[in-house]
């Protein structure tokens, strides 16, 4: 049915009119017409429930499991790998239990040695040979090969945590902690943290190197204490930055987060009954940015109200140090507790929310959906998304159901019309 009298339809690319597909895809369009098709990689995804999508192909999400009980799936950009967990042994997609040393994993001649707490071994490797199981000749060339990647863990504050890594034909092959390479840890399985404090969280690795130069890396595996409550402070100080300060083992970087901790630490835990402690994160350049890791033993008083302690202490310690740290650069942030503020939208986009509890689903306070998705008079939605020891954000999701079609989309735009004929504009 024409409402607008003589029925003449418009003339629109819609393409170009409301831009309806996602950003890893191409609009294909005509006039009065459009179709969306996914870039390489991803496989779309489109129902009455939600906008035309492209995701990754998952094969580790399906059913019935493609690896194991007892290994890992890491979904790989077109592919997926199968790699069984420490004390297991297998293809990935059978793995069995067992001792460490009770399959002679060291070859040519290596010796097996169990560790103290009997969940890894070592290999020593007789002469010439070299790699985690030693079997590779120094002088022979091979691929790399993940054998065993670290697994996250949740331990108690001072407990000993073990991580462990096995990459086939790896010359030589160290640990990192959040990008970061950890000093004294070359070669090392397992790696041995003792005793875990706050400090200690973040996530751990093993790079190796090849007989070629050729690296690889293992998946990563998030270290959490229990009892520990995280937050991350932003700050600028008017001290000169280098680029020995990114290089955590540079002595210019270990002077100057002693100077810094000690410079927040003894006020934040002035205004705290729990025990508190900081850790230097990351410098940056801007005179030095530095970001913080703020951590509270066992609090007992709400996060907010722990976050506002935090923020209103170095704030306060600015403006009595405002040629030192700059009053305006301090931005505070809870690891459970998403922050007010404006967030980026996968309609391209910003829609504001209000704070909200990790795990928590909340609507914008000042965004609707596109007008060229079918619900686009609901409010965009958002998930509180963190990891309990980085700051947590809100993450929008599509809740704005699926693209209209082009007929409804003229639709709109004649009603539009219709409207303005009506009310003589």
């Amino acid at each position: 049915m024409c409402i607008i009298s003589p029925c003449i339809l418009p003339v629109i690319d819609i393409c170009q009119r409301f831009t309806p597909c996602p950003r890893v895809s191409t609009c294909n369009g005509g006039i009065n017409s459009y179709d969306c098709v996914c870039n390489a990689g991803y496989t779309p995804v489109k129902d009455d429930r939600t906008p035309f999508t492209c995701v990754n192909i998952d094969e580790c999400a399906g059913s019935p499991q493609v690896c194991d009980s007892n290994a890992l799936c890491n979904d790989l950009s077109g592919r997926y790998l199968c790699t069984c967990m420490e004390g297991f042994t297998g293809t990935g997609t059978s793995c069995t239990a067992t001792e460490p040393c009770a399959l002679s994993p060291c070859l040519n001649g290596g010796t097996c040695t169990t560790s103290d707490d009997g969940a890894s071994y070592v290999c020593t490797c007789a002469e010439s040979y070299t790699d985690v199981h030693c079997n590779t000749q120094m002088r022979e060339e091979g691929p790399l090969a993940v054998f065993t990647n670290p697994l996250s863990q949740m331990v108690d504050v001072e407990k000993r945590v073990t991580f462990s890594c096995s990459i086939h034909n790896a010359r030589r092959y160290m640990w990192y902690k959040d990008s970061v390479p950890i000093l004294g840890s070359e070669n090392r399985s397992p790696l041995v943290i003792s005793p875990a404090l706050a400090e200690e969280q973040g996530y751990y690795y093993c790079t190796a190197v090849g007989e070629d130069g050729k690296t690889l890396t293992t998946k990563q595996a998030l270290l959490t204490v229990n009892g520990v409550d995280n937050y991350v402070v932003m700050a600028s100080f008017n001290k000169t930055f280098n680029s020995s300060l990114l290089d955590r083992s540079s002595l210019y970087f270990q002077q100057l987060s002693k100077e810094l901790t000690k410079f927040i630490l003894t006020p934040l835990q002035n205004n705290f009954e729990a025990t508190v402690a900081v850790g230097v994160n990351i410098f940056s350049p801007g005179s030095v940015n530095a970001q913080f890791g703020v951590y509270v033993y066992n609090g007992s008083v709400p996060d907010g109200e722990q976050l506002s302690i935090i923020s209103s202490t170095i704030t306060s310690l600015a403006e009595g140090n405002p040629n030192f740290l700059d009053p305006a650069s301090v931005q505070s942030f809870s690891a459970v507790t998403c922050a007010a503020g404006a967030y980026m939208t996968t309609y391209g986009y910003v829609a504001m929310f209000d704070s909200g509890v990790i795990g928590s689903r909340a609507n914008s306070t000042d965004t609707k959906c596109p007008d060229y998705t079918v619900n686009r008079d609901h409010r965009i939605e958002a998930n509180c998304s963190g990891d309990t020891i980085r700051a947590c954000v809100w993450k929008p999701v599509m809740n704005c159901g699926r693209n209209s079609t082009a007929d409804e989309l003229l639709m709109i735009v004649k009603k539009v019309r219709y409207g303005l004929f009506l009310s003589g504009t």
